[in-house]
């Protein structure tokens, strides 16, 4: 199984961010690393399908600050090599309320916090600059 994924606007977010200062970069990256964190747990405790525990326990943050910040946020690890699959079917039963697309719901629940979140952490700076990317996953 491969994933393609393809940013939309990616190459005008990058020259946004790239006219950022470093300390404005800085305070994005934080608060992007923060709301991250935030959305996996939202993810694990609200959406992800739990039998053993191995999925839930597979989430991970990864950030790399410099100068076009990135934040991962995924789950899966080669013992838990099925967690593309739990999140992308759409007909597999999930017990207890739980869902596929686990991580994309705990962002949805996050979306209003988002915009208004990194607007405070860089001193409204962002309103300056058109953030419209947005990611397609292909699989």
């Amino acid at each position: 199984m491969s994933v393609k994924v393809r940013i939309l606007g990616a190459k005008q977010s990058a020259a946004n961010i790239r006219k950022m200062t470093k300390a404005v970069r800085k305070r994005y990256y934080e608060e992007i690393l923060k709301l991250s964190r935030e959305i996996l747990a939202i993810s694990k405790e609200k959406y992800v399908p739990y039998l053993h525990g191995p999925l839930k326990a597979s989430g991970k943050v990864k950030g790399y600050p410099g100068r076009y910040p990135v934040v991962y946020t995924s789950f899966g690890n080669a013992s838990v090599p099925y967690a593309l699959l739990q999140h992308e079917n759409l007909n597999f039963h999930h017990p207890g309320g739980k869902k596929a697309k686990y991580l994309e719901l705990a962002v949805d629940d996050m979306k209003p916090e988002i915009k208004r979140r990194l607007e405070v952490a860089t001193r409204n700076e962002t309103k300056k600059y058109s953030m419209a990317g947005r990611g397609i996953v292909r699989v």
